[in-house]
């Protein structure tokens, strides 16, 4: 029996299916709108804190945006909502008219723990390919169970949905399928099979034996049986738009991805695109291409390759879903550069020499990935400078009203190599500000323990303003978040409900500074000896807003503001402020009764916590698994709700 109140919020927090969209809008269970909702709170005191109602002054730019209350979830039969970082989400799949019973549509859940949980269960509820298809309870894998009623020939394209529910002991949350029906007998699905020993013309009964015999056009799907592997002789080049490269086939299930292996050097005009394996776009503005999707394949290779997918000038809406990218031997795994509209979403990358996904001057969404052991060059000569990150960002251009041009959520990037590499690293040199959003992942470093390899930065902001870095788990680094001003100040970015845990050196570092800095109800935790939790820059002006944060069990002064301006209360320390000057009147040191500090589990224990009720209004409307705040604000990440 847990005897923890908070035990059922708590295992909602362990949970995290790995899906997809089914179309670009926003979700709305646990991500945010880009709208900042505008209060306006008296200032008799004229410091930006009304004294009677502990707020403080908000003009529009002081609340981030989407914190506004949600009430997604609040009729679940008693069952409290996955969070903010484990929801479900809506997936669009596709399957060929002539499939057959068995034949793996997708897979809903692929979920995998950060922590422990309960076991993962899937249920089919309805919709109305119900009769049609069915959900594995176990692996969440989607099969076709009926063929009867599936449309046949030239007929119109049917679209089914299916409503699912995913549930551990302890949390559930719903999301809708939508699976088209391709029409293969009219020539809209090609079938490759490398094993296939006879005279192929594409269809299922006599499948393409390679790659290289594709004629391309466009509303195609070119889809490779399950359990095969391809080793390219030439580079595949998709010319045409809205294609599709998938996978066909159930007999070795969803995991069973077909291979596409890089085997051979080929000629091109640069030497990236010489040696990669997918190349989509071109080399000059006129050859575009849009609307690609790869899905459910695993890019490999034999050789060293500067990329195992490439995009560059005239690709358009990219879009990479169930990939798994691996080869010790490629520089990167994907080269995302000049693209707009590019979605990574539910794949592995593993086991690069350098990036595991480098974007430049490309609007992304990089979402519900795993990355781990990437920067294999460090590995291989630790002596050296290898400095590959897990996704590095470089000039996002700048995104259309209402819209992101970065947001980087949901993902899990662990066991990453050093010698300089990071987490997730955004930077422009740009003199505009671009809207950049990191959420909800986790980033730990898992070589701490070898002696001075430590993992280096969790997230690195580098020249840019204006971003929000929020619901994020840090841990086992160097530094949780390096914010870093080489051309120009760093202004208005904003922390929250962030949890840094074990950092070697610093919790936060700001270097070279920036104006208009908020840091808000985070948890500093277990920090290095001698380091800093916040450290102000040596650059006259800098300011920042401070509060609502736990320092807990730290060896040096929890912070440190070399110059500038900090505007500080409301915090919490334990074991004390590190003789830390500006507390503020109502900053505590106190223990706030963790659940777990050890078992970096930072919810509240029970009522009686100092840090209950004990926050400032700063406009945050939910907390870090996006529940409504009871009463006054609590300080720290997470709200105590009985």
């Amino acid at each position: 029996m847990d005897s923890n109140p908070r035990g059922a919020s708590r295992a909602c927090r362990c949970l995290l299916a790995a899906l997809s969209f089914a179309s670009a809008a926003m979700p709305s269970a646990g991500c945010h709108d880009w709208s900042a909702p505008a209060t306006d709170v008296p200032d008799d005191a004229g410091d930006g804190v009304d004294e009677a109602s502990s707020e403080v002054e908000a003009d529009g730019e002081d609340v981030p945006p989407g914190d506004e209350a949600t009430t997604d979830g609040e009729d679940d039969g008693g069952i409290p909502p996955l969070s903010a970082l484990e929801f479900l989400n809506d997936q669009a799949f596709v399957v060929p008219d002539d499939a057959v019973f068995g034949d793996v549509v997708g897979e809903k859940g692929r979920a995998w723990n950060y922590e422990p949980a309960g076991a993962l269960r899937y249920e089919l509820l309805g919709g109305s390919g119900a009769g049609h298809f069915a959900i594995d309870e176990a692996s969440g894998v989607v099969t076709v169970a009926s063929v009867d009623g599936l449309p046949q020939g030239e007929g119109s394209l049917d679209t089914y949905t299916l409503e699912v529910e995913a549930r551990d002991d302890r949390c559930r949350d719903t999301a809708t399928v939508t699976i088209e029906v391709l029409r293969a007998s009219a020539g809209n699905v090609v079938f490759i099979d490398p094993t296939f020993d006879g005279r192929g013309i594409g269809t299922r009964a006599l499948p393409l034996s390679s790659w290289s015999g594709v004629e391309w056009a466009p509303g195609r799907a070119y889809l490779q049986r399950r359990g095969t592997r391809y080793d390219a002789a030439a580079r595949i080049t998709p010319p045409a738009d809205d294609v599709i490269l998938g996978a066909y086939g159930g007999a070795d299930g969803p995991d069973a991805r077909p291979q596409l292996a890089f085997d051979v050097v080929t000629s091109g005009t640069s030497p990236c695109q010489e040696t990669s394996l997918l190349w989509i776009g071109g080399t000059a503005a006129g050859d575009d291409v849009a609307g690609v999707t790869i899905r459910d394949l695993e890019l490999t290779g034999s050789r060293p390759a500067c990329a195992l997918l490439f995009s560059d000038v005239g690709a358009r809406s990219l879009t990479i879903d169930n990939v798994v990218v691996t080869h010790r031997a490629s520089w990167q795994g994907l080269r995302l550069m000049n693209t707009p509209g590019v979605r990574v979403l539910n794949s592995v990358l593993h086991e690069l020499q350098n990036h595991a996904a480098y974007a430049g001057s490309s609007t992304l969404e990089f979402a519900y990935n795993h990355v781990y052991l990437v920067n294999a060059a460090w590995l291989d000569d630790p002596t050296g400078s290898a400095s590959g990150d897990c996704l590095s960002v470089n000039d996002p251009p700048a995104a259309s009203a209402g819209e992101r041009a970065v947001w980087i959520h949901h993902n899990r990037c662990d066991r990453t190599a050093t010698g300089g590499g990071n987490g997730f690293l955004v930077g422009t040199s740009a003199a505009f500000a671009v809207p950049v959003v990191v959420e909800s992942n986790l980033v730990e470093g898992c070589l701490r323990s070898l002696p001075g390899v430590p993992s280096q930065n969790g997230i690195v902001v580098d020249d840019l303003p204006g971003a929000f870095v929020q619901r994020n788990v840090l841990r086992h680094l160097v530094r949780g978040i390096y914010l870093y001003a080489e051309t120009s100040a760093i202004e208005d970015v904003w922390l929250t409900y962030n949890v840094i845990a074990d950092t070697e050196l610093l919790a936060v570092q700001f270097n070279n500074g920036g104006d208009g800095a908020r840091i808000l109800n985070n948890v500093f935790y277990g920090y290095g000896t001698g380091a800093d939790a916040v450290r102000g820059a040596i650059r006259t002006g800098w300011s920042c807003r401070l509060y609502n944060n736990i320092f807990f069990d730290t060896a040096g002064a929890p912070i440190f503001s070399a110059a500038g301006e900090l505007d500080a209360d409301h915090n919490l320390f334990h074991p004390d402020d590190g003789g830390f000057g500006p507390l503020g009147d109502r900053s505590l040191v106190a223990d706030p009764g963790f659940v777990g500090a050890e078992g970096l589990d930072f919810h509240l224990a029970g009522p009686d916590s100092p840090a209950v009720d004990a926050g400032l209004d700063v406009g945050l409307a939910t907390d870090a698994e996006d529940r409504r705040l009871v009463g006054a604000p609590d300080i720290g990440a997470y709200e105590y709700v009985p």
